[in-house]
C-alpha cells in the first residue's frame, strides 16, 4: 500500500503568526486610542467644571457685596452666607474683617466635584457728612510717580509736570526730560543721575544725591517726603461692568476696535490688547500691550487702565493715553508711549529704545471722577464699601 504524504507549505504557520500579531497590535492600538479619547474627555470635564466653578464662587461673591452694601452689619454675623444652591453648583462665603474697615470676602464655589475659591478685598467708608462729595475728588499731583525705581535708557523724552520717585533715578543713552520750554520738577527721594548724553532740563530737581553733566536747572540737595496718593474707588466701575456683562476672567484677549459695552471691562484675569481700543479697562494680574496697540479713554475722568497686580508690559510702538495706574513694574521694550498721564506705577519703571511720555495735565493736580450708579439715596446719608481687589486663591 502506497502511501503519499502532502508537502507542508513553511509560508502557512508565518502567516498564522503575522496575523496573530497584527490582531494584537491593532487591538493595542484601539484599547490606547480609546484610553486617550476616555482621558481627554475627561480632562475636558474636568476643566469645564472649574471654571462651571469659579462662575458659582464669583455669583457668591456678587450676592454677599450687594448684601453687604445694603446692611454693613452682616460682617458681625460669622456665618452670613452659608452653603447656597447655585444652578447645579453651591457657594458658601465668609467675611473677615481685618481692620475697622477692611473686609475680606472669601467664596468657596462648587460644581460637579469640582472646587475653587474667589476673594474680594473690600474697604469700607461710613456714610457722608451732609455737603460732601459722594466719591472724590481724587487728585493727583504728580504725572508720573513711581514706587520703586526708574531705570530710563535709550533716546526716549518726557516732557513737563511734575515726577516723583522713590528709589533712584537713572538716564543713559541719549535720554532726554525736559526742554527750554517747558516746566518740569523732578524729586527723588534716593538720587537723580545721569549717564553719557543723556540729560535732564528741569526747573528743580530735589533728591539728596543729584550726579551727572547732563543735569541743569535748581539743584536741592536734601530729603523729599514720600507724596500721599489717594486711593481710587473701583466699585462703581465694577457695577457698570457687571450691569453690562464686561465681568471677565482668565487671559482676555482685546480685540481691535474693541469699545466694552457700558466704557468699562473689568478682568479678574490678565488683559492682552491686539490694536485700538477705548474704554475704562481694569485687570487684577497684569497686562500687555502688542506692537500695533493704542489705548484710549472712553471717558477723560476715568482710568484708562487699572492693573491691580502684575506688570504692564509695551512692545513695539503701543501706545496709551490718560491715566494709567499699576500695582507692579511698567516695561517699556520699543518707540511705545504713554501720554496725557497722569502715570502711576507702584514697582519700578524700566524704559528701553525711544519710547516717550508726554504729560499734558497741570500741576495744580487731575481729578479723577467714579461714576455714580443707581444711587437711591442722598448725598448725606450714603456709605460706601469700595472694591479694592478681586484675585484667585
Amino acid at each position: 500500500m502506497n502511501t503519499r504524504l502532502q508537502e507542508r507549505n513553511p509560508q502557512a504557520g508565518s502567516s498564522l503568526i503575522l496575523a496573530l500579531t497584527l490582531t494584537v497590535i491593532a487591538a493595542t492600538a484601539a484599547g490606547t486610542a480609546y484610553y486617550y479619547a476616555a482621558s481627554q474627555a475627561q480632562m475636558n470635564r474636568n476643566s469645564t467644571n472649574i471654571l462651571q466653578a469659579r462662575a458659582v464662587a464669583e455669583a457668591g461673591l456678587n450676592l454677599a457685596y450687594n448684601q453687604l452694601r445694603a446692611n454693613i452689619a452682616l460682617t458681625n454675623n460669622p456665618n452670613p452666607w452659608p452653603w447656597t444652591n447655585f444652578g447645579n453648583g453651591q457657594y458658601m462665603v465668609t467675611p473677615t474683617m481685618t481692620a475697622s474697615n477692611l473686609i475680606t470676602l472669601v467664596s468657596v464655589g462648587q460644581f460637579n466635584g469640582a472646587q475653587t475659591q474667589v476673594r474680594m478685598n473690600l474697604q469700607y467708608y461710613p456714610a457722608q457728612q451732609s455737603g460732601s462729595s459722594l466719591y472724590g475728588p481724587y487728585v493727583f499731583n504728580y504725572v508720573l510717580y513711581i514706587g520703586g525705581n526708574c531705570s530710563w535708557a535709550g533716546c526716549g523724552t518726557f516732557n513737563g509736570g511734575s515726577i516723583y520717585v522713590n528709589g533712584p533715578i537713572s538716564l543713559t543713552g541719549s535720554a532726554s526730560w525736559g526742554n527750554s520750554t517747558g516746566t518740569l520738577t523732578v524729586a527723588s527721594s534716593t538720587s537723580v543721575g545721569t549717564q553719557g548724553a543723556a540729560t535732564i532740563k528741569a526747573t528743580t530737581i530735589t533728591a539728596p544725591s543729584i550726579s551727572g553733566k547732563g543735569v541743569s536747572g535748581t539743584e536741592i540737595i536734601g530729603k523729599v517726603a514720600a507724596p500721599t496718593l489717594p486711593s481710587i474707588e473701583l466699585s462703581p466701575f465694577y457695577q457698570i461692568a457687571a450691569q453690562n456683562g464686561q465681568v471677565k476672567t482668565g487671559s482676555i484677549s482685546v480685540a481691535n476696535g474693541f469699545t466694552p459695552p457700558g466704557g468699562v471691562l473689568w478682568c479678574v484675569g490678565s488683559l492682552d490688547f491686539k490694536g485700538t481700543a477705548t474704554g475704562c479697562f481694569i485687570a487684577t494680574a497684569g497686562v500687555s500691550l502688542e506692537a500695533s496697540a493704542a489705548v484710549y479713554p472712553v471717558n477723560t475722568n476715568w482710568p484708562t487702565i487699572y492693573n491691580q497686580t502684575g506688570n504692564i508690559n509695551f512692545a513695539g510702538q503701543a501706545n496709551t493715553y490718560g491715566f494709567v495706574y499699576t500695582g507692579g513694574n511698567v516695561q517699556f521694550a520699543g518707540g511705545g508711549a504713554m501720554q496725557g498721564g497722569p502715570v502711576i506705577i507702584m514697582g519700578n519703571l524700566n524704559k528701553a529704545g525711544n519710547s516717550t511720555m508726554t504729560a499734558n495735565i497741570p500741576n495744580a493736580g487731575f481729578l479723577i471722577t467714579p461714576p455714580i450708579v443707581n444711587s437711591q439715596q442722598s448725598s448725606n446719608t450714603l456709605q460706601r464699601l469700595v472694591i479694592t481687589g478681586w484675585d484667585m486663591i
